[in-house]
């Protein structure tokens, strides 16, 4: 965790224009959905990073992490140059156990007017244990439906660039989704990241699509983990040497 607060210190006083975002960029705001407050953002209709400053904000838009390291990430990111005017906004909770569903997005859009969709991944329920063990199954999940749904509409509300971005589940969920969506909103599409999220090639109607769509698909994978491997060919996925476990 600290490599990621290190990479915020380092680039606090670089703006989005100065230097465009890149797959470090996309897994902190991969990360940091795991921790946003939805219900609290969609009574504001937004939020900035900034606001996250004190106690207040802290409380109002996030789901206040208890590990110190969550906490320090969460304060850097609202006193860095970089990134304490990102907007955060449309958050979306869908949560269905008799489809054993449970689906989070959120958009953020860059100073730069570059957008970026995340999708939360799973957390300790047994729902969403239940829900994982679906990803086995030759079928896009129905969290990637509803993703397909959210991406259609929160791209339907401007024509800015979009970059998508998952951990976990939710790298499993932006890989298969934005393969889903329509052209008129493909195009849009940037470059897809998944951080350690498991493969969609053990599905049939996805693995056609891989080679179909014009944006970049990136994947990368811990060394020390195995879940991001699974239905994935080797030569599809970049490892990272990491000296820590879990998310760190």
């Amino acid at each position: 965790m600290s490599t990621l607060v290190e990479y915020l210190v380092r680039t606090k006083d670089q703006t989005f224009e100065e230097m465009m975002f890149n797959e470090v960029d996309g897994l902190i705001l991969a990360y940091v959905a795991s921790f946003l407050h939805y219900t609290n953002i969609n009574k504001h209709g937004s939020s900035i990073f900034s606001a996250l400053k004190d106690e207040n904000g802290m409380q109002q838009f996030t789901s206040r992490p208890a590990h110190p390291n969550n906490q320090k990430l969460l304060k850097t990111l609202s006193q860095s140059k970089r990134y304490c005017e990102v907007e955060i906004f449309y958050p979306l909770e869908v949560i269905k156990p008799k489809e054993k569903e449970k689906f989070r997005a959120i958009t953020y859009q860059l100073p730069n007017a570059m957008r970026v969709v995340a999708f939360k991944g799973s957390d300790s329920s047994l729902l969403s244990w239940e829900e994982n063990s679906q990803i086995l199954l030759k079928r896009p999940l129905p969290a990637v439906l509803s993703a397909v749904d959210y991406l259609k509409e929160t791209m339907a509300l401007s024509d800015n660039a979009y970059y998508i971005v998952g951990y976990s589940k939710g790298g499993h969920i932006a890989s298969a989704a934005s393969l889903l969506i329509p052209d008129t909103v493909s195009k849009q599409v940037q470059a897809v990241y998944s951080y350690d999220g498991p493969g969609i090639s053990h599905i049939e109607e996805l693995n056609e699509l891989t080679e179909k769509v014009d944006f970049e698909q990136h994947k990368f994978i811990p060394n020390e983990s195995f879940i991001g491997a699974l239905f994935e060919e080797p030569e599809n996925y970049q490892v990272v040497e990491s000296t820590v476990n879990g998310l760190d």
